[in-house]
């Protein structure tokens, strides 16, 4: 979609929708060491590459770190 869209439209379409939908694959995500499936981790990490840095990085700070580190 990145090259469908002007670099304007693509950002609000990344902000608008598509960021706050893999906030909620965070929250929604379990850590759970005995049986874990790294499916929605990998959902993410797909959209590294299109999002910007310091927004992904801010995710998995608020997101993914806390609860990471809550089963260590």
């Amino acid at each position: 979609w990145k090259n469908v869209f002007d670099p304007q439209s693509f950002d609000i379409l990344l902000l608008r929708d598509i960021i706050p939908k893999l906030v909620i694959t965070f929250r929604d995500f379990i850590i759970n060491p005995f049986a874990q499936s790294l499916d929605p981790f990998q959902w993410v990490c797909l959209w590294e590459d299109l999002i910007p840095s310091n927004i992904f990085i801010n995710l998995l700070i608020t997101e993914f770190f806390p609860k990471w580190h809550q089963v260590l």
